[in-house]
């Protein structure tokens, strides 16, 4: 299927402000309606200025100069880690989402690297025999004002007083 659409898939696409706009859409049907509210809520700006910072690597999927879906992902000497995704739900036929893996799956395999892709929804992964990993999380909040620093305080005193125990006697 990859195949049949790979001239529709696009890396490092030249990009315009309606073009983020798009991509905004596409991650809040997925990541805000279909799945959680609570996920963030990445806006134009946000995906313009990521796009602008040229860290992360940008994949789309075009018909007719329209974006119907994109990846971002980020590439390590051994690693492929699929970022963000968005697809436009209402055109199932075309299988959007299992190109755009498909692609990355590809790139994998093609340059001998690992395909990570995430940690999140584990039964679902397990049912299909994925190993456990520990993944972690980094926040800075050092900029914040006090009132919400102390959350994150009081997470980071809880984790340096547990944490150590909990890895040590395989609790989770």
């Amino acid at each position: 299927m990859a195949r049949k659409y790979s001239k529709n898939l696009i890396d490092e696409p030249k990009l315009n402000e309606n073009d983020f706009s798009v991509m905004e859409k596409l991650y809040r049907q997925l990541y805000i309606d279909k799945h959680n509210q609570f996920n963030p809520k990445y806006n134009t700006q946000w995906f313009e200025e990521v796009y602008r910072l040229k860290y992360y690597t940008f994949r789309v999927f075009k018909e007719d100069k329209d974006i119907l879906a994109f990846v971002i992902f980020y590439k390590t000497s051994e690693t492929i880690f699929p970022l963000i995704v968005g697809y436009d739900r209402s055109n199932e036929n075309k299988k959007l989402y299992e190109i755009l893996f498909g692609s990355l799956l590809k790139d994998s395999l093609s340059s001998n690297l690992e395909l990570f892709l995430s940690g999140g929804a584990s039964s679902y992964k397990k049912n299909r025999g994925t190993e456990t990993h520990f993944e972690f999380e980094a926040v800075y909040y050092d900029h914040l004002p006090l009132h919400r620093k102390l959350p994150w305080k009081l997470i980071k005193l809880m984790y340096d007083k547990f944490a150590q125990r909990i890895y040590s006697e395989d609790i989770i």
